[in-house]
């Protein structure tokens, strides 16, 4: 059954292939819902001033709860931003090919001095698949694990 853009209890009537039983039930016409999932973690001995660190990052995609391919996600970003006690933010952006549902995608970034706190936002666009060719955009905000 395709996706409705007007989703909701709809009448549906079964019937047997001979035609002789045919019956009338209700079913929930869905709207094609997609969410981007992600986590992030890095390890806590990782964030030396100075240094560099690495944040490991585990996506999925979904369809009205449903998992599907990694393959359909486009204009992939993924945006740190540090935060030193001073108050001093810092934004760096990785532009993402491809990602491997079968591994974490790991990014390398330079660990600012007295680093307060660390936000990170992962955005994708993916193609509707009933929307004529219509992107729809998708974020994931983390808090990160350490």
């Amino acid at each position: 059954m395709p996706f409705t853009q007007q989703p909701g209890e709809k009448p549906l009537i079964l019937a047997d292939a001979s035609g002789e039983f045919a019956s009338l039930s209700n079913f929930d016409h869905h709207a094609e819902n997609y969410t981007l999932d992600a986590h992030f973690y890095i390890a806590r001995e990782q964030l030396i001033a100075g240094k560099q660190a690495t944040i490991a990052m585990r996506t999925a995609l979904l369809l009205n709860d449903t998992h599907i391919p990694l393959d359909l996600l486009q204009n992939i970003t993924l945006k740190l931003t540090s935060t030193t006690l001073d108050k001093v933010s810092t934004t760096t952006e990785a532009k993402i090919s491809k990602l491997d549902p079968t591994k974490d995608f790991t990014h390398s970034f330079s660990v600012p001095e007295q680093l307060a706190q660390l936000d990170v936002t992962f955005t994708a666009e993916v193609e509707k698949l009933g929307g004529g060719g219509e992107r729809q955009g998708l974020t994931a905000f983390g808090p990160v694990e350490y």
